[in-house]
């Protein structure tokens, strides 16, 4: 009878372990179950209740990231999530852009407007609200011209 447990074999425990570790998914059930379990001791305390219900939201959200698993196996979904996958990668190609132009525009704005303000979160959420309320209201303003007129 040959064992297949030997220390610092194939099948030792560390070896199982080092294993499991390498799955992406295995590393998402572990943080899913830590967070559950760090969430359900926080919330025994009463003084920690807002903390507990911040990591059980955190939790809710790597749950449904993990339930996307599920769409692989199926024919259908698999393909569907394939489509929002290629989507969302355009989306951030495209507000990766416009983060840049609006930003750059806001900088230039701000420093053109107000030259003598101090730097503050006044001045931050003018650099990046700005130009982009100003770039909404001037799609807003065109299109009800548009409705205006036809």
């Amino acid at each position: 009878h040959t064992h297949t447990h030997t220390r610092g074999g194939k099948n030792s425990p560390k070896n199982i372990a080092a294993g499991w570790a390498t799955s992406f998914w295995n590393k998402m059930d572990f943080c899913m179950l830590s967070l559950f379990v760090i969430g359900f001791v926080l919330r025994q305390f009463p003084e920690y209740m807002l903390d507990s219900k911040a990591i059980f939201a955190v939790n809710t959200i790597v749950l449904y990231a993990r339930l996307l698993r599920l769409y692989a196996f199926s024919t259908y979904l698999g393909v569907k999530m394939l489509m929002i996958m290629e989507m969302v990668r355009d989306i951030v190609v495209f507000l990766a852009l416009l983060l840049v132009f609006l930003v750059s525009f806001g900088i230039a704005t701000q420093a053109l407007t107000w030259p003598d303000q101090d730097l503050g979160t006044y001045t931050f959420t003018s650099v990046v609200f700005r130009p982009y309320f100003q770039v909404q209201t001037r799609a807003i303003l065109s299109l009800r011209q548009r409705q205006t007129r036809g």
